[in-house]
Formats: C-alpha cells, sequence, structure tokens
C-alpha cells in the first residue's frame, strides 16, 4: 500500500503560478547567457550568405568574360 501524500495547506493554483514565473526566469537567464553564442551563430549565417552572393557573382563575370 502507498503512503498517502500530505497535500494540507498545498495550493494547486498557487503552486502552478510559482512554477509559471520560476521557469520564465529561468528561460530569461538562459536566454541572456546564450545570447553571445546565439549572436556569433547569426553573423556567422549572415557571412556565409555574402560569401556565397559573391561567389555566384564572380562566377557569374567569369561566364561572361569566356563569352
Amino acid at each position: 500500500m502507498m503512503p498517502k501524500a500530505n497535500v494540507e495547506g498545498f495550493d494547486k493554483k498557487e503552486w502552478i503560478r510559482e512554477y509559471r514565473l520560476m521557469k520564465k526566469d529561468i528561460n530569461y537567464d538562459e536566454r541572456d547567457r546564450y545570447r553571445p553564442l546565439m549572436c556569433i551563430k547569426r553573423d556567422l549565417g549572415e557571412f556565409i550568405l555574402e560569401c556565397e552572393k559573391i561567389e555566384k557573382r564572380d562566377h557569374i563575370n567569369l561566364r561572361r568574360d569566356e563569352d
């Protein structure tokens, strides 16, 4: 037989409210913690796209020069 849980004084609505606030704070902390990495990832993605555009433009210019 399982022991009976002590639920005296437990307010589910209050617990859920506190849980959501804590979860929100943790999410903000994590976001701030990883923000520099996310910025680097974004900047790297933009840099790669720019390089691809330049390569494509150069490739097109080479084809024009060949013709």
